[in-house]
């Protein structure tokens, strides 16, 4: 009996002393003293990834010049021109040319924040002025192509053509976050200009013009007409030889009777650059009271009227030059 009582002692400590392993081993997992990350969630939004970046407000280019192959920013000039394989910059004293990304077919310039932003046969594409971190905003889906790329307030505003294709629109695409938005079931081939609280754009062979908001709402017919251009309370359209002046407040037109070559024109303090059609294709400036006069003497495919002066594609050669002060002659870009 005796022996049993001992046996049955020795089982009991037995299982106490395993008890109390299982106990210590339970607060050594409580306790673990692994070191912490330092900052596990250093945006404070839940997740290791970067905050979106935040987007700029304002304009990317300068009205109007909305399909140009040309953009002068912080001293620099970014452009495309023939053969169209390269995106090229060079001081606007003429130094230091580089290229800065093999995007062909570049056109539709902006600067966008720290950002250069284009649209190519790519898509729509931001890089760095210095040539880094190009990346690919929106791929532009076979068979379309993108044109008339505007940024404005935290969205990209651009055409996706294709002639004969039946998807062709105007799409907005957020700066940062979010899905595009399709704002028109219609081709804006004849021209697209995006200011204040409006999208002014024109379709169709004979050119139909049209004004809605920025979210597509509010869409209604202006006129017959292409390539718009606002400035300040003015629309200004092309049409049947014409350059159309519309004040948008009374809805009063007056007209000018070019000869003008093709349809597009540029608008500058009131003033309407052109090129000439039976002036060996001669940029001229006309006036609402009439007078022409001369300025660039060299023949003109498209004319870009930047800050620091008249820039123009060339139109024997295509090939883009820039018309130093008082000259009326262009010098090609390297």
């Amino acid at each position: 009996m005796a022996k049993k009582s001992t046996r049955l002692t020795r089982t009991l400590w037995i299982c106490l002393l395993v008890l109390c392993l299982l106990a210590v081993m339970a607060v050594g997992g409580c306790t673990d003293e692994t070191e912490p990350d330092d900052d596990p969630d250093p945006n404070g939004n839940g997740t290791d990834e970067d905050p979106p970046e935040t987007p700029p407000s304002g304009r990317g280019n300068q009205i109007g010049l909305y399909d140009a192959l040309v953009l002068e920013a912080d001293g620099w000039i970014y452009y495309s021109h023939f053969p169209y394989e390269e995106v090229s910059k060079v001081r606007i004293d003429g130094t230091d040319p580089s290229v800065i990304s093999n995007d062909t077919r570049a056109v539709s310039f902006n600067k966008v924040g720290d950002w250069i932003c284009y649209v190519c046969d790519a898509g729509l594409v931001r890089i760095k002025p210095d040539g880094t971190e190009r990346e690919v905003v929106f791929a532009a889906p076979s068979p379309y192509k993108l044109r008339f790329l505007t940024y404005l307030d935290g969205y990209y505003f651009v055409a996706q053509l294709q002639e004969g294709e039946p998807d062709q629109s105007i799409l907005r695409i957020p700066f940062s976050e979010g899905a595009p938005l399709q704002i028109s079931t219609d081709a804006p081939a004849g021209g697209m200009c995006v200011v204040g609280n409006d999208v002014y754009y024109s379709t169709g062979m004979n050119g139909t013009l049209y004004r809605m908001r920025l979210d597509g709402s509010s869409r209604e017919e202006l006129a017959d007409g292409f390539w718009p251009i606002v400035e300040g309370d003015y629309l200004y359209y092309a049409h049947d030889n014409r350059v159309v002046q519309r004040n948008l407040t009374t809805g009063d037109e007056w007209g000018l009777t070019l000869d003008l070559y093709g349809n597009s024109f540029q608008v500058k303090n009131e003033e309407v650059y052109y090129t000439h059609a039976t002036d060996d294709l001669k940029l001229h400036a006309a006036n609402w009271g009439g007078g022409t006069m001369v300025v660039v003497s060299d023949p003109v495919w498209k004319a870009y009227l930047l800050d620091s002066g008249i820039y123009f594609q060339q139109h024997n050669d295509w090939k883009l030059y820039r018309v130093p002060a008082g000259s009326d002659t262009g010098v090609m870009l390297p």
